[in-house]
């Protein structure tokens, strides 16, 4: 692939592209030079004393041990780094708290490939006292020299890590060139395997709180998977369970292999003391239930060096979390690393900026997003899915995905507007990612939640097939306001061409989350042959009024009226052509939407949806394109950027991320029934019952103070014949009622007015009223009118000053806007 040759192979094997954002980045600390030594000298380091590497509380207990700084050789009849290779067994924890980063040190000691990237070739001289080791930290590793002076209490014991063979010393030199990339021992005591396992590798390592699994068997099968994988497992024993069968709480140890022994599952773990502080429970090293098993079946030699077996059952019963590292990410979570099929697995990690262990973090989380449209600096954006949603402190975060073909964009965020701080994205993919940017900051951005499915009547649907239209109202042109204006039949239409029976269409409404929405209805009518289209105000008006041409939807609105970012509307059609309208309150009203219509089709989509010109030509209808490529290497991108919240895109293959503002969900109202007509004020029968406004549907949220809506009706169009509305002699009242669909209330002003032929006023009411506590239930707000007004023609009904302040709630409902009643009576 021609894409393919921006990438190069990085330390770990992998092909990697790296692309750089950051307006001034801090490189001070990626490269450093090895100190430059004399003839016949050793090495003193001016930066990094006894005081700097052990500090406070720490020091004056370690001084009360004779505390000294001492070089191997002052200790030591011949210090080596190693003296018969590297293993896990050499490691022993000492004074500092380093019992995270030496699990990690254990977990690699037997994997020359990885090690000799921390300590390189002739990493130690004892001749001039210098050692050099290197930590890999956003995204680069970084060279770290000490001079070989270490910790010493009681005259030649050291104080801190150390091998078990006393006369080597990769151990003790490695874990204090740590604390030195961190800033001291004590910046070191206490951390988690999470962050150390990159530090050591580059790789990728996701923790795991098991009170989080709901199917311990299926993790089990996962970090078998790995250990035989050649991944790495780091499990922790919680506080709550130190002196427990002997194991030491809040502690971390190394997972080291795993066994089937008489049908029951063992695990082999590792304390990095490496002395007889073992778990003492069954299968422990003297329990008798090895009894009968030879150690050529499982190894289970009874020694004092840290490494223990356990059973599963008991393993999940005193240990609290685990950590799974892998250099290639574990895509489905099954501990291996994996292959391309259908679907492209890709992994995601966000890593913050710090420069020492104790550094603080912010809250982040990273969002990614296919992008189902995009036209000149407007993207349409579909979640992949709410497994990112929640911000938490970590320094780093990983997240995995299974995605199809196609353009993706990924955005990293913090928990709070203004938080500037450097970040480092990485996304792993079995395939090169090609057109990887950032987006123009000016990128206009709507988002809606992912939708794969719909369940209509009980029976599935899969949403495989998906269209994005662009579109903005301008007043004068194409903003035509509701059915009420005389211009509606200049918004927006588009023409839907339906080719199979029983075809479910979603169709999403959207409003950048940057501006307050506007109010927005969507109508779909049917197209008989005889239409000309686009629709004329009069032709709507006629289907309207015969009603049998308004497609409801699957809920049975006939049509949606909503004021918020993000709403939908879902229909089951039959073969046939059909128009949607697209319309806001007035004509006044200008703004942008987007339309995305979801439906079954693959492949050949069995619908078409295009939008209306002039002359009445649909757009250019667009074709799904599904991306396919052949297996290949692992592939990481990785990207610098220095402030939260902007926008990174990646073109075809497979994807990156992108992230939202988060709106205020609402609550979709679920039906929308008419109230029972009422008795008469009067106690007569009713002959006649207008209901002449019946669930236009508002939406507010906490955030808005006030919005306002009006609705002009003909009421000879109502169906109300001219004999009630001219003669005086049938007794005549007038009804409004509300409701909402939450547990709070609203605070507002209406106004009926009762209008002539000419649309003079003849009769007013006006009110502001407090609704609480409505639970979905339809109200009885006012009997407006009781008395019969002659010449009455149209009515007006008008809804403002909504006051959400006087709401109970803490998230966003929908009201539903006054149903307006005319009843009339037998005298």
């Amino acid at each position: 692939m021609a894409y393919a040759e921006d990438y190069k192979k990085n330390s770990t094997g992998q092909m990697e592209l790296y692309r750089e954002y950051r307006s001034s980045p801090d490189t001070n600390t990626v490269s450093v030079a090895p100190p430059s030594v004399g003839h016949g000298s050793t090495w003193v380091d001016p930066e990094f004393g006894l005081r700097d590497a052990i500090q406070g509380e720490a020091y004056a207990k370690a001084m009360q041990k004779n505390l000294a700084w001492k070089r191997p050789k002052d200790i030591r009849l011949n210090p080596v780094l190693y003296t018969e290779g590297r293993s896990r067994y050499d490691v022993g924890q000492g004074g500092a708290g380093t019992c995270w980063f030496l699990a990690t040190v254990s977990a690699i000691a037997d994997k020359p490939q990885l090690l000799d990237k921390v300590i390189p070739g002739k990493a130690y001289s004892p001749e001039d006292g210098t050692f050099h080791a290197r930590f890999w930290q956003f995204g680069q590793w970084e060279d770290v020299y000490i001079d070989d002076y270490l910790p010493v209490i009681y005259g030649d014991r050291i104080w801190g890590a150390h091998s078990k063979d006393e006369e080597e010393m990769w151990i003790s030199l490695l874990e204090k060139a740590f604390a030195k990339h961190h800033g001291s021992y004590n910046a070191v005591d206490g951390g988690n395997a999470v962050d150390a396992f990159p530090a050591l590798t580059g790789g990728v390592s996701e923790s795991v709180d098991h009170k989080d699994v709901t199917n311990p068997d299926d993790f089990y099968v996962r970090i078998n998977n790995a250990i035989k994988s050649g991944s790495y497992v780091i499990s922790s024993v919680p506080t709550r369970n130190d002196r427990v069968f002997g194991l030491v709480g809040g502690h971390a140890y190394t997972m080291t292999g795993t066994a089937q022994v008489r049908g029951e599952r063992l695990l082999r773990l590792r304390n990095p003391w490496g002395t007889d502080r073992e778990w003492t429970g069954r299968w422990s090293d003297k329990s008798e239930t090895w009894n009968g098993i030879p150690p050529s079946e499982v190894p289970h030699a009874d020694r004092p060096d840290g490494e223990f077996w356990v059973s599963f059952d008991d393993f999940w019963n005193f240990f609290s979390e685990s950590t799974i590292c892998s250099l290639m990410p574990d895509f489905d979570k099954d501990g291996r690393t994996d292959t391309l099929d259908d679907d492209v697995p890709v992994a995601v990690q966000l890593i913050q900026k710090k420069k020492h262990n104790r550094d603080s973090t912010d809250q982040i989380r990273c969002d990614l997003f296919k992008i189902q449209g995009s036209a000149d600096s407007r993207f349409a954006l579909e979640n992949m899915g709410t497994k990112t949603k929640s911000y938490t402190p970590d320094a780093q975060r990983s997240f995995r995905f299974r995605l199809k073909g196609g353009n993706y964009c990924v955005v990293p965020s913090a928990s709070k507007p203004g938080i500037e701080r450097e970040f480092l994205i990485r996304v792993f993919t079995p395939l090169p990612l090609s057109n990887v940017r950032e987006v123009d900051e000016r990128a206009r951005v709507v988002s809606y939640e992912l939708q794969p499915s719909l369940n209509i009547d009980g029976m599935d649907y899969q949403l495989s097939f998906c269209k994005t239209e662009f579109g903005t109202w301008r007043s004068g042109e194409n903003a035509g306001g509701q059915i009420s204006h005389q211009s509606h039949h200049i918004n927006p239409q588009y023409k839907i061409t339906i080719t199979q029976n029983e075809v479910p269409l979603l169709v999403r409404a959207l409003q950048e989350t940057s501006k307050q929405p506007l109010p927005v209805g969507l109508q779909l009518y049917s197209v008989d042959s005889g239409d000309s289209i686009p629709f004329t105000y009069k032709q709507l008006k006629e289907k309207r009024h015969s009603g049998s041409e308004i497609i409801h939807t699957t809920d049975g609105a006939a049509y949606k009226f909503i004021r918020y970012y993000d709403f939908d509307a879902t229909y089951m059609l039959r073969r046939g052509d059909y128009l949607l309208i697209v319309h806001s309150d007035t004509p006044a009203m200008e703004g942008d939407f987007a339309l995305v219509f979801k439906s079954t089709a693959e492949g050949t989509p069995d619908w078409d949806v295009g939008y209306l010109d002039n002359s009445g030509s649909p757009s250019t209808i667009y074709s799904p394109e599904i991306s396919t490529a052949s297996p290949l290497q692992h592939y990481t991108v990785m990207i610098m950027t220095s402030t939260l919240g902007r926008l990174i895109y990646t073109g075809p293959a497979s994807g990156l991320t992108t992230s939202t503002a988060e709106g205020l969900k609402y609550w979709e109202t679920e039906s929308r029934q008419r109230p029972e007509v009422e008795e008469s004020p009067f106690g007569a029968e009713p002959v006649a019952t207008c209901v002449t406004l019946d669930g236009p549907i508002l939406n507010w949220v906490t955030s808005y103070e006030y919005t306002s809506m009006h609705q002009l009706i003909d009421l000879r169009e109502e169906g109300i014949p001219v004999k009630l509305l001219d003669e005086q002699k049938p007794p005549v009242y007038t009804s409004v009622l509300c409701g909402t669909r939450s547990d709070c209330g609203a605070k507002f002003r209406f106004t009926v007015q009762l209008l002539d032929e000419n649309k003079h006023e003849v009769d007013k009411f006006d009110r502001e009223k407090a609704m609480e506590d409505n639970l979905g239930k339809w109200h009885l707000i006012e009997h407006v009118f009781q008395d019969y007004k002659p010449g009455v023609r149209y009515i007006r009904v008008e809804l403002g000053g909504v006051d959400t302040k006087f709401w109970k709630g803490n998230f966003g409902s929908k009201f539903t806007m006054p149903t307006v009643r005319f009843v009339f009576n037998k005298a």
